[in-house]
């Protein structure tokens, strides 16, 4: 580790693509620890995210409010730099600052990549549009957190330390661009999941078990991810402090991008964002009621009381995710369940691409299904259907919503924000009203989805190639009511 960290700073300036924009678990990562952060270091606390759209949670700050004093100096740099941003802060515990960057029209694509090439060796020529968006939003940054920083030591007369926190291969060029204009400024690279990792997984190989064979130069073609690799391996390479969250992510670190991670830094929970239902579950019981409301408006049939609900979320990774294992599981489950036993409702909140909600299916379309006919098994209308692995999975597992199935399955693509269209509800009141919650990871560098279960006293299972699994059977839980999957074949 660099000794450019070895003092504790006294600003910190954190990017990341997942800012006021939600993603996957980064977000989760950024905004759980963003009171803490703030608690830490005050008013020297800055995110830096993209500007989109539409960036939910971000309150701009106005010229002339009272809380423009913080920003009237960046402003000034931001024009002397021709750097386009807007500035505010994000409705979260903690009410960070936030820095949203506009990169459009900044930069020359070509003279970038091949700078990027030149300076550090970073291989850009078969990456898409995918890759170089993120490269040009990162590298505003880095340009930014240079001329801010700046600012911020010639009003404290030079005194302040600050450091720059870079997460995940989609920033890392903001690290390199900083490095580049600012050598001096003390960097940290946080990698969440390695691209080649995820890719490798992704397609059914069994990393862990071949680790030690894999040629990372060689899979990167193959999978076709050599651009993200070599951005990430410079970023991890050029940091002074490299850091991931799990032991299982940090040998897969060292094998793929050449760096054993300086520090491994579990991912935390903000526990006061959680509601304590462990005793009085009362509120669980009422929106469970409302989940089977929902589902029952679009079977066009009531469901049980006794009905247990299953819940599996996440990025839509289809096998990494386990999402394949789940619902071969709960075809296994169709065919085998007694009578005797409460009916299960199987719940997908997997976001995918969608057009809205399906009024069809809500107004009536299944209501004359007979007994040997399937029922909807979504109240959206998602993209290409006929393509998606789910349904389709579902459609060959028999899980078809037939009014005799003892498992019921249904997929809602939205984000639980509270006005998908079909719960209505949030993320974690919809955990809360569950039975279970079931994780069953391929691949999986931490995994929040056990963890905020098991936070909201909801039964979990998630598996030993989870980061979190493998901290549970490692002793950092107790395992009462976190049921561990061994799914890890070592050589």
């Amino acid at each position: 580790m660099s000794s450019k960290l070895r003092r504790a700073p006294a600003a910190l300036f954190e990017v990341s693509w997942e800012v006021c924009n939600k993603v996957g678990g980064i977000y989760t990562v950024v905004s759980t620890k963003a009171e803490e952060a703030v608690r830490h270091f005050g008013e020297n606390y800055f995110l830096l995210g993209p500007l989109r759209k539409k960036n939910p949670g971000f309150e701009e700050c106005l010229p002339g409010s009272q809380d423009d004093l913080t920003w009237q100096n960046f402003r000034r740099a931001a024009s002397v730099h021709r750097l386009k941003c807007r500035f505010g802060r994000w409705l979260i515990p903690g009410r960070p600052k936030v820095i949203l960057i506009d990169w459009e029209g900044r930069y020359n694509q070509n003279q970038m990549l091949y700078d990027l090439w030149q300076d550090y060796g970073v291989d850009s020529l078969t990456g898409g549009w995918d890759y170089v968006e993120p490269v040009m939003f990162s590298s505003a940054c880095g340009e930014a957190v240079a001329a801010f920083s700046k600012v911020l030591a010639g009003d404290s007369d030079g005194q302040l330390c600050t450091a720059a926190h870079f997460h995940e291969w989609m920033c890392g060029a903001g690290l390199l661009t900083l490095k580049r204009i600012d050598p001096s400024a003390a960097t940290v690279f946080n990698t969440h999941a390695t691209v080649l990792g995820r890719a490798m997984a992704g397609g059914g190989r069994d990393i862990y078990a071949e680790m030690d064979q894999i040629n990372p130069a060689d899979e990167a073609r193959r999978y076709s991810v050599t651009a993200k690799c070599s951005m990430e391996s410079a970023a991890a390479r050029e940091a002074d402090c490299f850091t991931t969250v799990s032991s299982i992510t940090a040998d897969e670190a060292a094998a793929f991008l050449g760096r054993r991670p300086d520090l491994v830094t579990l991912n935390g929970l903000s526990l006061c964002a959680i509601p304590d239902y462990s005793a009085d579950r009362s509120e669980p019981q009422n929106d469970k009621k409302k989940i089977l409301l929902a589902v029952e408006r679009l079977l066009h049939r009531a469901l049980p009381d006794n009905t247990r609900i299953l819940l599996i979320s996440g990025r839509y990774e289809f096998h990494n995710k386990g999402i394949d294992l789940f619902l071969d599981a709960l075809a296994q489950l169709n065919r085998r369940r007694g009578a005797d036993r409460p009916p299960v409702l199987a719940l997908l909140a997997v976001m995918n691409g969608h057009r809205g909600m399906d009024a069809h299916a809500l107004n009536g379309a299944f209501e004359a299904a007979g007994e040997n006919e399937g029922g909807p098994l979504t109240a959206h209308r998602i993209y290409d259907a006929a393509n998606d692995a789910i349904l389709s999975s579902c459609k060959r597992l028999g899980l078809d919503n037939r009014r005799g199935n003892p498992v019921q399955v249904i997929l809602n693509p939205a984000e639980l924000d509270g006005s998908d269209g079909f719960f209505n509800m949030d993320y974690i009141s919809t955990l809360c009203a569950c039975d279970g919650g079931i994780f069953p990871s391929w691949y999986e560098p931490w995994g929040y989805t056990p963890q905020e279960a098991a936070a909201c006293a909801v039964p979990t299972v998630t598996s030993d190639l989870a980061g979190f699994g493998r901290w549970v059977t490692g002793g950092g839980a107790d395992l009462k009511g976190i049921n561990v999957l061994a799914r890890s074949h070592p050589p």
